[in-house]
């Protein structure tokens, strides 16, 4: 476990070096690689260390230095430091193993930094904090799954999805003529302001994005790849049945009625 100046760290990056921030990270350009401090803590929002040997800076930054990243990222060593309570601990150095980015030009979003040698469990420590530990939602929800799915599912939701303030989901219908069933619009204002229930592999659409085909189905969700479509049969508010197509023109009912567990 190494202490360093905060002077000795800056001078990693050599003579007149040019920083910016990303993800809460101050990063240094030097003649070849580059000098990164990030904060300690576990906020995935923001650069920093994510494992023994992985470190990810990430997050948007300032203009004109994209080019400045996909230019120094890969084929250089960079050097790493934790800013912690004590001053800046030395993380070594590491290489750019994957970086991801956006657009045309290319704008930067991630890059993940394979650490040359593992950090210690001591190490981690620092950069990770421990906390104390939180009480967990209750399990009672459980109780119910048998014999009253919809209040097993709202009291799982309420209880392990925290609703964000002052975020909505209008309850739009697709159209005058193709209302969205009532099990749908209960599973939106049971995912109203909790983005997650939607899901994040394969996911649900907010109601803005349904679609109507020229059956009448409603499209409402999607495999992420876009290998798959799941629709709700036309013509049926209580109790839809739940279609999936690899093509959308062969249809088949799934086993699984899944919405129908937030319907009454």
């Amino acid at each position: 476990m190494k202490i360093v100046d905060e002077r000795v760290a800056y001078a990693v990056a050599g003579p007149e070096p040019r920083s910016f921030t990303a993800g809460g990270a101050t990063v240094l350009t030097g003649s070849e690689g580059l000098m990164i401090i990030a904060g300690i803590g576990d906020d995935l929002s923001a650069s920093g260390v994510r494992g023994h040997r992985r470190f990810e800076l990430k997050g948007a930054v300032p203009a004109g230095f994209d080019q400045v990243l996909e230019d120094k990222l890969h084929g250089f060593r960079h050097h790493l430091f934790a800013r912690t309570p004590d001053g800046l601990l030395s993380l070594g150095s590491g290489q750019c193993r994957h970086s991801s980015w956006t657009g045309d030009p290319s704008v930067f979003r991630s890059a993940d930094i394979t650490l040359d040698e593992p950090l210690s469990w001591e190490m981690l420590d620092l950069v990770h904090p421990p906390a104390p530990p939180t009480a967990l939602p209750g399990i009672a929800w459980l109780d119910h799954v048998a014999g009253d799915r919809p209040r097993a599912l709202r009291e799982f939701v309420d209880g392990w999805y925290r609703r964000t303030p002052n975020t909505s989901m209008p309850l739009e219908a697709v159209g005058p003529r193709t209302p969205v069933p009532r099990a749908l619009q209960e599973f939106y204002a049971l995912a109203r302001g909790r983005a997650s229930v939607m899901g994040r592999q394969n996911s649900l659409r907010p109601p803005a994005e349904l679609e109507v085909d020229a059956a009448g189905r409603i499209h409402f969700g999607d495999e992420n790849q876009g290998c798959f479509v799941w629709a709700l049969a036309p013509g049926q508010d209580t109790g839809p049945r739940v279609l999936i197509s690899e093509d959308r023109e062969v249809w088949c009912e799934e086993s699984e009625p899944f919405l129908n567990t937030v319907q009454e």
